[in-house]
């Protein structure tokens, strides 16, 4: 469920010099989101039409500590929203799909042999509620698109279905409305359990620390180039995406 860079990046050494650049709070703060974030919940958005609602997902997902974000583009394309992500996009790890023959399979297939539980969100199945859903297994939570909700190969494939409980009229909460319900109740909840490893690996956080530092100094990659020049060596390539 990571992304790591190769070897040959000396990561500690780097993230060591990029921390002399940044402030005390700075430092104390990527550690301290680096020890909440999770891999052990991520979220699926199937083809979302209204900016403004995956948008709102981006910062939610930043504000709970889920780190990878899947946005599946059948029919509708992704754009961020900055006044709605608020720059939450540099934090979160987003994995767009609109490029395949069928994008929802080809992220219920990476999700699947990653280790994850495929659940769907619906208000037409009452089945387990964020208070109730169990969290021993790694799971890939997927929202779907407004008004008609998730594509039937989602539900064919589910292991499990959770909805959100409500006592109005009004069929179901917008979508981002639902996402932040789910993942603020799930992540609570999540880090009381004392039987279910949710952090990261150490060297999970360590790349994430190094990734935010880059993105947290105006003249990141100028520090980066300064740092392999004083070593001999060129820029990494694989630094590029990060900047």
């Amino acid at each position: 469920m990571s992304s790591l860079l190769p070897s040959a990046v000396p990561m500690e050494e780097l993230l060591q010099f990029l921390e002399t650049y940044l402030t005390d709070e700075r430092r104390q703060k990527l550690v301290e989101v680096a020890r909440q974030r999770t891999r052990h919940l991520t979220v699926v958005v199937e083809d979302s039409f209204r900016e403004q609602n995956a948008s709102a997902i981006v910062r939610t997902c930043d504000c709970c500590g889920i780190q990878d974000l899947h946005l599946v583009a059948n029919s509708s394309d992704y754009q961020v929203a900055e006044n709605i992500a608020m720059g939450a996009r540099k934090w979160v790890d987003l994995h767009l799909y609109r490029d395949h023959p069928d994008n929802t399979v080809a992220c219920l297939e990476r999700l699947r042999a990653e280790g994850y539980q495929v659940v769907a969100t619906t208000p037409h199945q009452r089945a387990a509620t964020p208070d109730t859903f169990d969290l021993k297994r790694p799971s890939a939570l997927f929202f779907g698109r407004e008004k008609r909700g998730l594509s039937p190969v989602v539900f064919q494939e589910a292991d499990a279905v959770l909805h959100i409980p409500m006592v109005g009229f009004t069929e179901s909460y917008n979508i981002a409305v639902s996402a932040a319900l789910v993942l603020y109740t799930l992540t609570q909840r999540l880090r009381q359990q004392e039987d279910t490893t949710w952090q990261l690996a150490p060297d999970e956080a360590l790349v994430l620390r190094l990734r935010w530092a880059l993105r947290s100094l105006p003249r990141g990659r100028a520090l980066v180039e300064h740092f392999y020049a004083q070593r001999g060596q060129p820029f990494p390539a694989e630094l590029d995406s990060w900047l």
